[in-house]
């Protein structure tokens, strides 16, 4: 650990809440910032979505890139026994300059330890006028896409879920392909392509695995910004294969679109492949 943190949230819930975001979007660890806050069960409810542990902790990476800074603004705290509240604003500046503010209404329940276990939270959207939009609550910290909205910060949400998904794709270890397809795949997740049908974030993994096996160095690289609206996405790829070190210098094999469909939890339940441009010598009836 390479700094000292604030007291855990039953000793100075104020603090917690102002250091939680500093933290989660600095240079430490962020399973480290977690975890010292966190028990190993965190169960964080967000407008209806449920956040783990493995989601609070996926979520800092894009979260980091996002946000250039944020802010939080205490107005109540309440801590009785096991039970906590509280009622604060969070700040955030965005990477593209805009600036938005949520005001979030916050119950919790602490373990022995004084750590929290369990939240609930909502939020209200108190960003000014003048082309500011709302961001889902724990703004930086914990961004969710999911929440069915075509709003400037549910398309960041979103596109941060995508990143991820294009990381599981590359993933060049089975410990990393497994940490991410648990943060980004619903358990049920349905892959359709034209060779063949894939159920839950197992077959995708094999998958993968297999392809990658046959191919040699493969990377998946995206052709332009993914179109986002209603929890779907639109998100056209190129397979680079025969690159040395998977970083994009590599011969195109195909070239295709994935429509994405998010569930109410923000994770993708399924993906619908087409083709744009076939590999050399791929008869797509020989799959039918």
């Amino acid at each position: 650990m390479n700094k000292s943190f604030a007291p855990a949230p039953a000793q100075d819930l104020a603090g917690y809440l102002k250091s939680y975001v500093q933290e989660i979007l600095g240079e430490e660890d962020p399973g480290v910032v977690v975890d010292h806050y966190h028990t190993p069960d965190i169960e964080w409810h967000n407008d209806g979505i449920c956040l783990d542990r493995g989601r609070l902790v996926a979520h800092a990476r894009p979260a980091r890139k996002n946000a250039v800074s944020c802010e939080v603004e205490v107005h109540d705290t309440l801590v009785v026994g096991n039970r906590v509240a509280a009622r604060y604003t969070v700040h955030a500046t965005m990477r593209k300059g805009h600036r938005l503010s949520n005001e979030v209404y916050m119950f919790g329940e602490l373990a022995p330890d004084g750590r929290l276990r369990r939240v609930r939270s909502t939020t209200r959207d108190v960003s000014q006028k003048g082309g500011e939009t709302s961001m889902s609550a724990e703004t930086a910290a914990q961004p969710e896409p999911g929440t069915g909205t075509t709003t400037e910060s549910a398309v960041e949400c979103f596109e941060q879920q995508l990143e991820q998904y294009v990381q599981f794709w590359n993933a060049g270890t089975e410990p990393e392909q497994r940490r991410l397809a648990a943060a980004v795949f619903a358990d049920g997740v349905e892959y359709r392509a034209q060779v063949g049908i894939l159920s839950g974030p197992q077959a995708l993994m094999d998958f993968r695995s297999q392809f990658a096996a046959h191919m040699g160095t493969v990377a998946l690289r995206l052709r332009e910004r993914p179109q986002v609206h209603h929890r779907r996405a639109r998100l056209q790829w190129d397979i680079l294969t025969g690159g040395g070190n998977g970083d994009g210098d590599g011969t195109s094999f195909a070239t295709g679109t994935d429509v994405i469909q998010l569930d109410e939890d923000g994770r993708i339940s399924s993906v619908t492949v087409f083709l744009d441009r076939a590999p050399e010598g791929f008869d797509p009836e020989a799959h039918h």
